[in-house]
C-alpha cells in the first residue's frame, strides 16, 4: 500500500479513535439472548455513508468476478468464545485475529488471554482506561508488545458484583477506579512471561465491502470491523446481522438497545453480497457462534477503517501452550438453611474452594418454585427493578470470590451465609407452591461462558 495512504489512514484512525475513546465515557446498550447479557459499547450515531464503489487497495484487481465468488475461512479461527457481560468485544476481536493470523501462518491453534491484553493496554499503557471499551486497531498493536495464553491469564467478568473489589462503586460513575476495568496492571514478572509477537503485522484497509472482499479473497485474511448495532437488528437464533435507517432512529430515540460491537469478518459470497462473520457471543449465539451480514450493513454504516493482520515470522510458543485449564475444586462441601429469621430466609455454606489460577467463583442462593404436579423446580421469581442490583433479575443471593490474588476460599468455620428477604418474595408465590433454593457454583471461562460445577436444589 503507498506510504502516504497509510499514513492518511492512520491520521483518520487515531482522529475518530479519539473521538471514540470520548465516546467511551459512558456505556451502550445491551444485547440479551437466552437470558445473557452482553454490554454494547457506546452508540455513534451516522448517517449511512452510501456506497463507497469501488475503492481498492493498492494491487488489487477491481473486477470482482476475478474472485473465488465464495470464501470460508472457518478453518483458519480458533475456536469461538464468549465475552461476558463485559463490554471487551474490541478485545476478543482483536485476539481472535490474531490467533486466525497464527494458525494461518504455522498452524498452531492459540488461546490468547484477553484479560492480559485488557490489564496490559488498559492498566499499564493507559488505553480507554476509564471504562470497558477500546478499539481494535489499538488493541492489535498492544499484543505486538507480547501476549499471554488464557492459560496463565483466564478471562474474568466485571468486578461490580458482591464480593469483588468494586462491589461499592456504580461502574457508570466518572468516580469509579480505573482499576475496576484494567483489573490492574501486569506485574512485571507477568509482563515477562509475555510471549514474543513482532512478527504480527497490522493493515487498516480502505473502508468499502468491495475493498474488503477483494482483499480477503487475494491474501486469505480475516478482518476485523466495528459496526453500530441495534439489538432488533441481530437474531441470536439465525445469526443474521442487519441495519437499516428504520433501526437506526430506533437507536436515537431509545440507545439502551443499541450500541457499538466489533467482529471478524471470516468469509463472503459475492453472489449475495454477503460476509459471513465470527461472534464473540458464545457458541450457541448464531450458527455455532458465526453470523451473516450484507454488503450494504458495511458500505453504509461501517465504523473507522477494516484492519488485516498477518505474520511475517514464526512465534515461538511454549510446549505447554495449549494445555488444559483445571477447573476450581470444591471439598467438604456441607449447608443448612435458616427458616427461623422473620425478614430473611438464610442457606449457610460451609467447605473449601480451591484454585490455582485466577479464575472467579460465583456462588449463588436462588428462590425457585414449581407448581402442583410439576417435577421440576425451574419457576423463578423476578425482582422488582430497584433491588436488582442485589438480588439479580430473579430473586437469589450470590457472592463472587476472586482467585486472581489468593489461592483458596475457606468457610469450614464460618460459614458463608446467602440470605433472601421474604418481603420480596410474596404471598402470591408461596400460595400453593412448593419451594426450593436452588444452590449453584460456577465460574466464567472464555471459549465456554458459564461453567456450573455444581446446580442443586434444596426443598423448603
Amino acid at each position: 500500500m503507498n506510504k502516504q495512504i497509510i499514513c492518511f489512514l492512520v491520521f483518520i484512525m487515531t482522529f475518530s479513535s479519539n473521538l471514540f475513546a470520548q465516546a467511551l465515557k459512558k456505556q451502550g446498550g445491551r444485547y440479551e439472548f437466552k437470558g445473557r447479557e452482553y454490554q454494547l459499547n457506546p452508540y455513534q450515531d451516522a448517517p449511512p455513508k452510501g456506497k463507497f464503489g469501488f475503492v481498492m487497495e493498492e494491487g488489487l484487481e477491481k473486477n470482482l468476478s476475478n474472485y473465488p465468488q465464495r470464501l470460508n475461512l472457518k478453518k483458519l479461527q480458533t475456536p469461538v468464545k464468549d465475552q461476558g457481560s463485559r463490554g471487551s468485544c474490541a478485545y476478543f476481536s482483536a485476539v481472535a485475529l490474531a490467533e486466525s493470523a497464527i494458525k494461518s501462518y504455522q498452524g498452531d491453534v492459540v488461546n490468547i488471554s484477553e484479560e492480559y491484553l485488557i490489564k496490559l493496554g488498559k492498566g499499564l499503557f493507559g488505553r480507554f482506561a476509564g471504562d470497558d471499551g477500546s478499539v481494535a486497531y489499538y488493541n492489535l498493536y498492544d499484543l505486538k508488545e507480547g501476549f499471554g495464553l488464557e492459560k496463565d491469564f483466564p478471562y474474568q467478568f466485571n468486578w461490580f458484583k458482591r464480593g469483588l473489589p468494586c462491589q461499592s462503586y456504580d461502574e457508570k460513575s466518572p468516580e469509579t477506579p480505573d482499576a475496576c476495568f484494567s483489573h490492574f496492571a501486569p506485574s512485571e514478572e507477568e509482563q515477562e512471561k509475555a510471549i514474543n509477537f513482532d512478527g504480527l503485522e497490522i493493515v487498516p484497509l480502505q473502508p468499502s465491502a468491495e475493498n474488503i472482499a477483494a482483499w480477503m479473497g487475494t491474501y486469505n485474511h480475516s478482518i476485523v470491523v466495528g459496526l453500530p448495532v441495534n439489538k432488533n437488528g441481530w437474531n441470536g437464533e439465525t445469526g443474521y446481522a442487519y441495519h437499516n435507517e428504520r433501526l437506526r432512529r430506533e437507536c436515537q430515540t431509545n440507545k439502551d438497545i443499541c450500541g457499538g460491537h466489533s467482529i471478524v469478518l471470516t468469509g463472503y459470497n459475492l453472489r449475495s453480497k454477503t460476509f459471513t462473520f465470527k461472534n464473540s457471543w458464545g457458541k450457541d449465539w448464531g450458527r455455532s457462534g458465526y453470523g451473516t451480514l450484507s454488503f450494504s450493513y458495511i458500505n453504509n454504516y461501517l465504523q473507522g477503517n477494516p484492519i488485516a493482520a498477518y505474520l511475517t515470522e514464526k512465534i515461538n510458543l511454549p510446549q505447554n501452550h495449549n494445555s488444559a485449564i483445571n477447573a476450581p475444586k470444591f471439598e467438604n462441601l456441607k449447608y443448612s438453611v435458616n427458616t427461623e429469621d422473620e425478614n430473611y430466609l438464610t442457606l449457610n455454606l460451609y467447605g473449601n474452594i480451591s484454585n490455582k489460577l485466577g479464575h472467579i467463583i460465583t456462588i449463588s442462593s436462588t428462590m425457585t418454585y414449581r407448581e402442583p404436579g410439576d417435577s421440576d423446580f425451574d419457576q423463578l421469581i423476578p425482582v422488582n427493578p430497584k433491588y436488582k442490583k442485589r438480588y439479580g433479575k430473579f430473586l437469589s443471593d450470590s457472592f463472587n470470590f476472586n482467585f486472581m490474588r489468593e489461592k483458596e476460599l475457606d468457610f469450614g468455620q464460618e460459614p458463608l451465609q446467602l440470605s433472601i428477604p421474604y418481603a420480596l418474595i410474596g404471598r402470591r408465590i408461596l400460595n400453593n407452591k412448593e419451594l426450593a433454593l436452588r444452590l449453584s457454583f460456577y465460574y466464567f471461562s472464555d471459549t465456554k461462558g458459564q461453567v456450573k460445577v455444581l446446580n442443586q436444589f434444596i426443598p423448603l
